[in-house]
């Protein structure tokens, strides 16, 4: 996998991460979804509603009712694979929450 000097989109920090193209290429596609919608507002939280019609805005029927539980759940089931590609996506509770995703923090040996 080509690792790249990358800015972290919440901090601005260099850091090591894959490129986006190939952790978008190894997730399944409603999580890619979710990742191309996130990469797209660097630093921004984006509200969970605007995520879940986004990743699933080609069903007819709008997606599942429970959307959010099933974003969390998408998360929960990726994240172990986002930290060994370099990335996280952070959430925030509350009237101003949603998910970010951010490019995990590698740290050096003393």
């Amino acid at each position: 996998m080509a690792v790249q000097m990358t800015p972290c989109p919440c901090c601005g920090q260099p850091t090591e991460a894959v490129r986006l193209e190939t952790l978008i290429a190894v997730v399944s596609p409603v999580f890619a979804e979710m990742v191309e919608l996130l990469s797209k507002t660097p630093g921004q939280f984006v509200p969970t509603e605007k995520i879940a019609s986004y990743v699933w805005r080609r069903n007819s029927d709008g997606g599942p009712l429970n959307a959010n539980i099933c974003l969390s759940n998408l998360l929960s089931y990726n994240r172990r694979k986002l930290k060994a590609l370099g990335y996280r996506i952070e959430g925030r509770l509350g009237r101003y929450g949603g998910y970010r995703l951010c490019i995990e923090q590698v740290g050096t040996a003393p």
